[in-house]
């Protein structure tokens, strides 16, 4: 069952999916950091996040088309455009793919998945006692097919990604830890599914190595 968690953007969680918070601390040409208030909502059971909102703080320009409902994205070398109802997005000159959900227009405002924020933008998420912060740290990134699903007491899930189903070495492997409170579900977990996993910026050194699991899509 697709499950959506209840996360504070660094204030406070709104009902039904939806939370306006303070968020995006970053620092800007070496500037006191600071904080940027922006609403995210449940659409569809997709976490998605107002664009232009979200991003002004980090020092991104926007250009709207209204013929063609185009936003163009850049900030120094980078550059993007997303087109609404297309679910086609790329950095750069690389081929376009798909995130979770095609970017819409709501409120007056281009939404798309929260998972842009790090695909596309390169921008890190962190999450602590159930507060989700968007930082200029490198994200970290997860990739590739389900294994070996089981839950905890208290029903929360874990599972193995693996690059290979053939694949019988622990050290090639990595177990994503998820929490009702910590993680936002974009996709059913299913065995044998492919997955991305965005991550914070460490792991255990165990064999194999664990880490939590921010967003799952």
């Amino acid at each position: 069952m697709k499950k959506i968690s209840t996360l504070l953007l660094l204030v406070t969680c709104m009902s039904l999916g939806t939370f306006t918070s303070a968020y995006a601390e970053s620092h800007l040409n070496n500037e006191t950091p600071i904080t940027v208030t922006a609403k995210t909502q449940a659409i569809e059971g997709i976490t998605m996040i107002p664009l232009r909102k979200t991003l002004e703080a980090f020092g991104f320009e926007f250009t709207w088309h209204e013929a063609s409902k185009r936003v163009e994205l850049s900030k120094g070398p980078l550059w993007t455009s997303i087109t609404i109802g297309e679910n086609a997005y790329f950095r750069q000159k690389m081929a376009p793919w798909a995130l979770s959900s095609s970017p819409i227009i709501l409120d007056g405002h281009t939404w798309v998945p929260i998972e842009f924020l790090s695909e596309i933008t390169s921008l890190g998420i962190e999450i602590e006692n159930e507060t989700l912060k968007v930082t200029q740290s490198e994200p970290t990134f997860h990739e590739g097919i389900i294994q070996e699903i089981t839950y905890d007491d208290q029903g929360n899930l874990s599972f193995f990604i693996v690059q290979d189903l053939e694949e019988k070495d622990y050290a090639n492997r990595i177990v994503i830890h998820t929490s009702e409170k910590t993680t936002i579900f974009q996709v059913d977990i299913q065995e044998n599914d492919a997955v991305k996993v965005i991550s914070p910026n460490f792991s255990t050194l165990s064999l194999p190595p664990q880490t939590p699991g921010y967003i799952i899509y």
